[in-house]
């Protein structure tokens, strides 16, 4: 009986270090976020807040993104999105905020694994005030909700919707001096022309 399993143990050993292994290990890329820390306006509770972002392989290697790690259960991903981008291309994510257990100012944030450079990971955060919703006639923040629903029923086509993210449908705001890195306008502008 010994000698079975001492022999299967070398056969294993063996095997594992003889055998080529089946992983490659990808290269590091360069990727920017649009607009990667952001500013809501005010929200009700209860209602769900539709984030898109713009993300964009600037690098030379495909991009791939290996994990989406949100800070909170209630940050929803869209599952139809497609996690590898391949060099000189840009994809758009979407993640739902469900505010129902909320109120007042939250800050979240999102983290993005993958042949990130310089250290695999890229970091998207935002922050907003969830209101409790009127009690009589509605607010400036639930006529807007109504807006955004009214204008989310409506079916877009996905060059649409980066249009719509860039123009009027910002429901939020930036500042420049918070990015460590810069702001990447510039690729964004050249993007649109």
């Amino acid at each position: 009986m010994k000698r079975i399993s001492l022999y299967t143990l070398v056969c294993a050993l063996l095997s594992s270090l003889l055998l080529p292994s089946c992983t490659k290990e990808m290269d590091l890329t360069t990727m920017i976020i649009q607009d990667s820390i952001r500013h809501y306006h005010p929200l009700v509770q209860g209602t769900d807040l539709i984030m898109r972002y713009r993300i964009a392989n600037i690098g030379d290697e495909p991009l791939v993104l290996t994990d989406v790690q949100p800070s909170c259960g209630c940050i929803v991903e869209d599952p139809q999105t497609n996690n590898i981008i391949p060099p000189g291309k840009e994809i758009l994510m979407k993640f739902k905020f469900q505010s129902d257990k909320y109120s007042g100012f939250v800050k979240h944030s999102i983290r993005l694994f993958g042949n990130i450079y310089p250290e695999g990971i890229a970091t998207i955060s935002f922050d907003l005030d969830v209101i409790p919703p009127a009690l009589g006639s509605p607010d400036y923040e639930e006529r807007h909700k109504g807006d955004v629903e009214r204008a989310e029923d409506k079916q877009i086509s996905p060059e649409e919707e980066f249009r719509e993210t860039e123009e009027h449908q910002r429901h939020y705001w930036t500042n420049p001096k918070e990015y460590p890195h810069g702001h990447h306008d510039e690729f964004w502008n050249r993007a649109k022309e």
